[in-house]
């Protein structure tokens, strides 16, 4: 009888060391998904603030044709061809695309934020679209020189703004 109780305990303990362990794997495991989702999170927003500011300033160079044309009476769509197959914008544009093509690749990979960092999904969402908008804006400049100048401004002061709003997230956790 004493052997069976013996046993039974052994048993019994086995299962507690085994849950105990299992929750411990668990914990482990979701700490690790939250470190990469947060260096994912570091890498996409360095990529976008570079990109973002590449495509501010080509665009804000792509604008000062656009207003030079207007200023001086000459066709605007002509000056803006023009611009466009110079090396500067074919080097600025190649680059700001294949930044675009990695924030791109990044901003897939930040769909599901692990607990504790839900807020940043809409953040993220917000950033992307606006930094998309700006590299748009500066890579294919349409529109009227007006809604073109008003996009721009308004991509510009959304990439901002979330920008804050995410470094304020990543200020306020324990990064090593």
């Amino acid at each position: 009888m004493k052997k069976i109780f013996m046993v039974g305990i052994c048993v019994i303990m086995l299962v507690f060391a085994a849950c105990g362990g299992g929750v411990q794997a668990e914990q482990e495991l979701a700490q690790e998904r939250f470190d990469t989702y947060v260096e994912t999170l570091i890498e996409f927003r360095e990529q976008v603030l570079e990109g973002g500011e590449q495509a501010e300033l080509l665009s804000g160079g792509m604008a000062g044709v656009w207003r030079s044309a207007i200023d001086d009476r000459r066709d605007f769509n002509d000056a803006l061809s023009a611009a466009r197959t110079t090396d500067f914008f074919i080097e600025n544009s190649a680059e700001i695309s294949a930044v675009r093509s990695t924030a791109t690749s990044l901003f897939l990979q930040l769909d599901n934020a692990p607990e504790g960092l839900e807020r940043t999904t809409a953040i993220v969402d917000d950033m992307f679209s606006a930094f998309d908008r700006l590299v748009e804006l500066a890579i294919n400049p349409t529109g009227s020189f007006n809604s073109f100048s008003s996009d721009r401004r308004e991509a510009i002061d959304e990439l901002a703004r979330n920008d804050r709003l995410l470094g304020s997230i990543l200020d306020s956790l324990e990064l090593e």
